[in-house]
């Protein structure tokens, strides 16, 4: 029996670009300028193309709708954990 070949990683940012979920930030542009680029749509809205042979490691970790990503509660407490809090309900 021959082995399967393992498939190629699948990122998070291929599913959020392929899905339409991109809002066009650009982090994963600023991450990997050499394999992401930015283009226009039609209704003139950013969308990145992604390098088909890119390790997209660094694009990622910045896509805000990447699990590899931080969420707001993480960037805030690295960032501000000092700051006063006024509610649990309202940030």
């Amino acid at each position: 029996m021959t082995p399967t070949p393992a498939a190629a990683p699948t990122f998070d940012i291929q599913r959020v670009v392929a899905g339409d979920y991109c809002i066009g930030c650009g982090a994963c542009a600023a991450a990997q300028p050499t394999r992401i680029q930015l283009s226009r749509t039609e209704n003139g809205l950013y969308r990145p193309e992604l390098d088909p042979d890119a390790d997209l490691t660094a694009a990622d970790r910045v896509c805000p709708f990447s699990s590899a990503s931080k969420n707001e509660d993480e960037l805030a407490e690295s960032l501000f954990a000092d700051a006063p809090h006024q509610s649990d309900t309202i940030g």
